[in-house]
Parts: C-alpha cells; structure tokens; sequence
C-alpha cells in the first residue's frame, strides 16, 4: 500500500526525534525534582515531545543552514510560534501546552521572542522547557558541530543563566541532571526545599 503521509511527517530527521524526546525527558526529570503535580509533568513532556512541530511549515535551506541566520531568515523560522499553535489541538490540556510552546523562546533579559517578555514574566513551565531544550541541543550531534559532553553543556547553562535563562532555574537544572540517569524518571533527585520554595511562577 502506498505510503500517503504528508511529507513532512514521513522526513522527520533523526536529529529531530532524539532532540524532542530528550527536550520531554530533561524536562520531566526537573518538574519531578521541582515538586510540579502531575498535570505539569504531563504538559511539559507533550510540550518537550510536539516543540520542533511548527517547523514543519519552515524551508529546509533555512532549517539546515550551518551559518547564522539572516535576519529575513530569522523572521521565517519565528512564524513557527504561528504554525505550532494552529497544529496543536487534540492532545490533553492542549490550551496549557500551546502557551508553554508559544513562550519558551522568550529570554530572562527580554532579548526573545515573540513578544520580548522579561523574567518571571514568562510563563513558568515556558521557562522550564527552554532549559531542558538548550541541554538537549548542546549535548547532540549537528550538521555543523559534534555533541559536547554534559559537563560542558551544564557550563554552558551557567554561563547564560540571568540572560537568557532564569538564574535560579538553570543552576538548579544542572545540580538535578548532574545527579539524575537519563531515562530514570523516579530516580530524578528530589531539590532541597530552600531551592524549591523561591520560585516564582
């Protein structure tokens, strides 16, 4: 029989599959450590599984381009934001999941997009996901660089905590995942309660 699935569907790359089923399980492992009921743990794995499913409507030159984006380019690559919330509707707490997509690219300093939101004005479970998708990213292989280990991934977060991501949420992440197994969700270390009382949603 005839394969008919969109195309889009069928070219998922490898690189995409691993990158969001990673994104889901970092995530998870922090929102248990955190504490998050249940419901979040569940918002934030389908929003770590569906964040690349905008993409789908955005040209693979601009995709795959190994050099910095233009910003035309970039431009492009933002209307993903537009392409997921319309794409994102049977799945539970959909309404939860879509704002958590729609704001992970936001920046603790307000340099994000799509609406240059600053600090703990981002949504909290936005400011979740974008930790555990720059960890993801950093720690995998890329057309144009090779992974690099998790000790240098968790510098990296470090380095930009207070920029671009949430200064207490960052460090905590890499003091979870230092101590976690990948795949382990009940194995994820549980964060000392003068870590999880401050946080501000």
């Amino acid at each position: 029989m005839k394969d008919e699935s969109p195309k889009e569907l069928t070219s998922i790359d490898d690189y995409a599959r691993r990158h969001c089923e990673r994104t889901a399980e970092y995530a998870t492992i922090f929102a248990r450590a955190l504490g998050l009921p249940a419901v979040e743990l569940r918002t934030l794995r389908l929003a770590g599984l569906l964040h690349r499913v905008g993409r789908f409507g955005i040209p693979d030159d601009i995709l795959r381009k190994a050099g910095p984006l233009s910003a035309d380019e970039f431009e492009v690559v933002k209307h993903q934001l537009n392409i997921a919330a319309h794409l994102i509707v049977d799945v539970p707490n959909s309404e939860e999941v879509r704002k958590v997509l729609q704001y992970h690219h936001e920046r603790w300093d307000g340099g994000g997009y799509p609406l240059g939101l600053k600090g703990a004005e981002i949504p909290f479970l936005a400011r979740v996901l974008a930790i555990a998708d720059a960890f993801s990213a950093i720690t995998l292989d890329r057309a144009y660089r090779g992974a690099l280990p998790q000790s240098a991934a968790c510098s990296e977060l470090n380095r930009v905590s207070g920029t671009q991501l949430d200064p207490r949420l960052a460090p905590a992440f890499v003091e979870v995942i230092g101590g976690s197994r990948t795949g382990a969700y009940r194995e994820a270390p549980a964060l000392p309660r003068r870590l999880t009382a401050s946080y501000t949603r």
